[in-house]
């Protein structure tokens, strides 16, 4: 069905019709991987060349010095030869998957499969933009003023969408997203003519699906190519005072056109893979996608739901290795819910991915908005926002209103940009972490809202962590610090040895406090809470009731706020693979390895007489947890005999394994 309501005038050559776009994926990038990569190294200079100032210090802020890997590095060039001599022209060279994408007929698809070099040949899956609807501008009654007068800026009609997620709190504080850098995904941008986003500071656009600078209408392109991704794009970053106010207007922004209009399935993995290589390397803190794959076009296989594990898609991946380079990832979470496939599409499934839902202006589950678990059973969406009748601009400047889950996903955006904006320190994952603890809905995350609608507010005055020296230092912030007594604002926090102590916290201007913690013991779960005397002499407690807590892991600062309802973050330090469970098992049963890196990774069961079964997954493995599920048949989908079997995980040189017991 098509995502977009458009009207389609196109032509394709017989001769792109008569072939197939096929990744081809090599073996080796010409040096063994298990080798460590030397910072001396051509191969290491080379990818550091690469990336910009910018990516090179957000990776180091969540990697350290270690931010080069063997993802990073090119591939072979005589690979790439051997492949454009017998005339085959390369679409998208992706080195994080170590492979290139290329139009093949079928006799060119048997010659690459017989060239030493090549691990595996697959077909390119295509990825539909999530469904939007179209609405008038309502009737305002004369008298009804579209500003709002009791914020510093005026919102116009897209009041609403703001201020159910509390933007315009933040924006009085002074934070509009001035010093994040985001990347969006999507059909096209009309953004240097139209009012609302001609003034928005775009640093780089790229047209990935006609190889060039341009990223409005051009030739060949149909003539709404641009509007969805305008419509997005004002979402996050409009603004033209008193009309339409996007959260994160003073953000920086890369463009990246993924996104071919005239097809019943609109854009190819590829190009989406490439967009996260090229938006990571130039350093954008965030990304933000109103993509979706979930059922293709008649002639193509469909994901299943079973595929929805946060590991099978190229976009989960992709967006995965983004997520561990240190970018803050978040996606729609798809539209739906009343039609037969129902739940959340993909990259929304990426494990580390901040999938949105969508809610209406009341605040209710929108009645398109997916639904998780993941296949793997974890919560989906993490979060939602206003995705029902939400004002937008159209490419010719004029105002309408949409629903989408696309919609909702650009205003969270903007709202963790804000939270960014507050407080640039912050590592990727406690980003992830804070917009989830601050949602309305934390005490009780569920399938259709996730941890809840954002709040602006509340993500940028949670309390967090940073290492500072040696020190670790909280950090919290305020609304309206004038109206309090900032000699009298406390800390009070209690560990494992169950006694209460109380500290000052410094006032450091603006709406900043901070505080330099004790040592606390490894793994030492501390909960606290703040006290402070308003200007009226009266005492206030925050949070007013219940306490907030924090997590040590290692003596490291892994969890830097509540960990309550959030699966802590692992960073092993190693390869590990975790016992199945449940073992023995007759249905399904989990099996976790940890990675510290992004290697290649292939898990495979075996019987006892070191028979392969069955390859459960070969890719590119995620830093930290890795899940995969099996439910007990072999390679041909039969089921297998009860028994004892062998699972093998093989990465990077390094070969575990585990036994399992299968009962029928």
């Amino acid at each position: 069905m098509k995502r977009i309501i458009l009207v389609i005038f196109f032509f394709i050559s017989m001769n792109i019709l008569a072939q197939t776009k096929y990744m081809v994926y090599f073996k080796d990038k010409g040096i063994d991987q298990k080798n460590k990569l030397s910072k001396t190294s051509e191969y290491y200079k080379e990818a550091e060349k690469a990336l910009s100032p910018k990516a090179i210090e957000r990776r180091k802020k969540v990697l350290g010095e270690e931010y080069i890997d063997y993802s990073d590095i090119r591939i072979n060039d005589v690979y790439l030869e051997k492949i454009e001599e017998k005339g085959i022209k390369i679409v998208h060279k992706l080195k994080w998957f170590n492979a290139v994408s290329a139009f093949l007929t079928s006799e060119e698809l048997e010659e690459l499969q017989l060239l030493p070099f090549v691990e595996k040949i697959e077909i390119i899956k295509t990825l539909k933009s999530e469904s939007t609807s179209s609405y008038p501008i309502p009737f305002i009654p004369e008298g009804n003023e579209k500003a709002s007068p009791n914020f510093t800026y005026f919102y116009g009609e897209s009041l609403n969408q703001n201020i159910l997620s509390d933007v315009p709190y933040v924006h009085d504080m002074g934070i509009t997203g001035e010093g994040v850098f985001i990347g969006l995904l999507d059909t096209g941008f009309r953004w240097k003519s139209n009012p609302p986003l001609r003034g928005r500071n775009v640093f780089a656009e790229y047209d990935f699906v006609q190889k060039d600078l341009v990223t409005s209408n051009e030739s060949g392109d149909v003539a709404t190519q641009d509007s969805h991704g305008t419509s997005v794009f004002s979402l996050i970053g409009g603004f033209q005072n008193g009309e339409m106010i996007g959260p994160a207007f003073n953000a920086q922004f890369a463009l990246a056109k993924t996104e071919f209009v005239p097809t019943e399935t609109n854009i190819e993995e590829d190009n989406y893979a490439a967009a996260m290589e090229w938006l990571e390397s130039l350093g954008v803190d965030l990304t933000s996608s109103s993509l979706g794959y979930s059922t293709f076009d008649k002639d193509q296989r469909s994901y299943s739901y079973a595929e929805m594990n946060g590991l099978t898609t190229l976009v989960a991946r992709a967006s995965e290795i983004a997520f561990n380079k240190g970018v803050v990832t978040l996606s729609s979470a798809g539209n739906e819910r009343n039609n037969s496939w129902g739940y959340i599409t993909s990259p929304a499934d990426a494990l580390n991915i901040l999938a949105v839902g969508s809610v209406t202006g009341s605040g209710a589950i929108s009645y398109f908005s997916s639904y998780g678990p993941t296949s793997d059973g974890r919560i989906k969406p993490e979060i939602v926002a206003q995705g029902s009748n939400t004002l937008n601009v159209t490419t010719a400047g004029n105002y309408t209103y949409g629903s989408g889950t696309s919609f909702s996903c650009p205003i969270a955006a903007g709202v963790t940009a804000l939270l960014m904006s507050a407080h640039p320190y912050l590592k990727n994952y406690q980003v992830r972490e804070i917009m989830m603890e601050s949602a309305s809905n934390s005490d009780s995350p569920n399938n259709d809202i996730g941890w809840g609608i954002v709040s602006a507010l509340k993500a940028v005055t949670y309390p967090n962590l940073r290492e500072s020296n040696g020190n670790i230092v909280l950090t919290k912030a305020f609304q309206n610090p004038d109206q309090m007594n900032v000699q009298t604002l406390k800390l009070h926090f209690k560990g494992s040895s169950g006694i209460e102590q109380m500290i000052a916290m410094n006032y450091q201007g603006g709406y900043i406090f901070t505080t330099t913690l004790p040592q606390f013991v490894a793994d030492e779960v501390v909960n606290f809470y703040f006290t402070y005397e308003s200007n009226g002499g009266i005492i206030n407690r925050e949070p007013s009731n219940n306490e907030k807590s924090f997590k040590m892991t290692g003596g490291k600062l892994n969890i830097l706020t509540s960990a309550k309802n959030v699966e802590e973050v692992i960073l092993p330090q190693d390869y590990v693979l975790i016992q199945n469970y449940p073992n023995p098992f007759n249905g399904s049963t989990l099996i976790t390895f940890l990675s510290k890196d992004n290697s290649n990774a292939e898990l495979e069961i075996f019987n006892v007489l070191g028979e392969k079964i069955k390859t459960l997954y070969s890719g590119i493995a995620s830093v930290g947890k890795n899940n995969i599920y099996w439910n007990g048949t072999n390679d041909l989908g039969e089921t297998i005999a009860s028994g004892s079997y062998i699972y093998s995980l093989k990465i990077n040189g390094t070969v575990l394994n585990k036994k399992l017991l299968y009962l029928k």
